[in-house]
């Protein structure tokens, strides 16, 4: 609330015109007006934050849109905790990771005051909702839970159609890719998910039949047209976005990669989640970024586990000093989102004074008063693309070689036994119910 609170006194919003803002709100006054439904795709699939829109404000759109994201932020929020709590054993790591997902300027509980006629923050809600209650129907048949996991994709199809990453992630929950060296499962074994795990896929591409019958499509645009312009995004990029999106906490699943890559065998609803989520984000669209917060629900767990390993070194003054510092710098805890019409900044060359011109140069790196662009990876300047990048990643390493070393000089086990005792118990359960 108070991240939200700040945000909305000094957060400028962007303009309409930016890209999807207008068919957004296109589509909410069609709702305002009673107009049959149409507009350019994919934006005029996704009704339902739109329908909320006109409902709420059907006189001020912007302001409707507003709140509705704006409260589904804060929403996400509990639902977070909760969603941890399955894993993560100490409450000081839940709190910090909540702090990280408000903190940091592309998540729902910013990026709502710059771009507020988007829908991104209702669909991570019901995400959440649904990993929920996949957790619950992991440990024992539940009616109750896999209603809620039907309704939700519905809901969440609505919202967006890639809500359809949580009911293809649902039928991998009981392990039917035999991975070797896994606890679960039989290696060289496909075993088909049961019929009741098919319910709410179904559920979810009848919504998404039941949308395209409805709205009248503009525009040529495919998904296979925007994969085949996206997969020659340049892997410099990619690998920006996803620090750019998590900053230096990736130090920590590098770190600890084979405990990760061991938890993701066994857990083979997050590893599908992931690979599904990452390659959309490649192939996707531009906002590269954008695309890799929805794995925020997966991508905390595995770093919030992490951390409670390794807890006694990350713990140590000077690491949690800096991991802090850099996270902050990462987030864009201290600026806001600039404005993209800025204006013109002044040429690095055309700089009087040494100051303006290191003044220049970390405007442009760091994104601090102008060069909106620079944000995402996949725009802005190649050159200072490369130079974030090669930042990002020497805080990485420098990280993982300040945990190595903290924990050679202070040799301790490390604290498996809240996850993995937890996850190995739902394996149990779960692998004892599909023989």
């Amino acid at each position: 609330m108070a991240v939200a609170l700040w945000s909305a006194r000094v957060q400028k919003p962007l303009p309409l015109g930016y890209i999807g803002l207008e068919e957004y709100w296109r589509l909410a006054d069609q709702f305002s007006t009673g107009e049959k439904l149409h507009g350019e795709v994919p934006f005029a699939y996704r009704v339902a934050v739109p329908w909320m829109a006109s409902r709420l404000a059907p006189h001020a759109l912007r302001s409707g849109f507003l709140v509705v994201n704006v409260l589904s932020g804060i929403l996400v929020a509990p639902l977070l905790v909760a969603w941890l709590a399955v894993f993560v054993r100490r409450v000081a790591i839940r709190m910090a990771m909540v702090v990280v997902y408000a903190a940091t300027w592309l998540n729902a509980v910013r990026y709502p005051f710059s771009n507020p006629v988007y829908v991104d923050p209702p669909f991570i809600v019901l995400m959440l909702i649904a990993f929920l209650s996949i957790q619950s129907l992991k440990t024992r048949s539940n009616g109750a839970a896999c209603l809620v996991l039907s309704m939700s994709c519905v809901a969440g199809t609505l919202v967006r159609e890639t809500m359809l990453l949580v009911p293809i992630a649902w039928l991998f929950a009981r392990h039917p890719v035999g991975i070797p060296g896994a606890r679960v499962g039989r290696p060289s074994v496909l075993r088909l998910p049961p019929p009741v795990c098919w319910v709410p896929l179904i559920a979810s591409i009848a919504t998404v039949v039941v949308i395209h019958s409805i709205v009248e499509a503009e525009g040529t645009r495919t998904f296979g047209g925007a994969a085949l312009q996206w997969l020659h995004k340049p892997l410099s990029s990619f690998a920006l976005s996803w620090l750019t999106v998590f900053g230096p906490l990736v130090a920590l699943l590098l770190y600890d990669w084979r405990r990760t890559l061991r938890f993701l065998s066994e857990q083979q609803d997050f590893l599908a989640f992931l690979v599904a989520g990452a390659s959309l984000a490649l192939i996707g669209g531009a906002d590269t970024e954008r695309f890799l917060c929805w794995l925020m629900p997966a991508m905390y767990v595995l770093i919030g586990m992490s951390m409670e390993r390794h807890w006694s070194a990350i713990i140590s003054p000077p690491i949690a000093v800096s991991l802090i510092a850099c996270q902050a710098v990462a987030a864009r805890v201290f600026w806001p989102i600039p404005d993209v019409d800025g204006g013109t900044p002044t040429p690095l060359g055309a700089a009087s004074t040494i100051g303006s011109r290191l003044y220049g140069v970390l405007n442009r790196l760091f994104v601090l008063d102008d060069f909106y662009w620079n944000l995402w990876s996949s725009f802005g300047s190649p050159t200072f693309r490369l130079l974030r990048l090669g930042i990002y990643a020497g805080a990485v390493l420098l990280f993982i070689l300040a945990i190595h070393r903290r924990e050679l000089a202070s040799p301790r086990a490390p604290d498996s036994s809240s996850p993995a005792a937890r996850v190995a118990g739902m394996d149990g359960v779960i692998h004892g119910s599909t023989q």
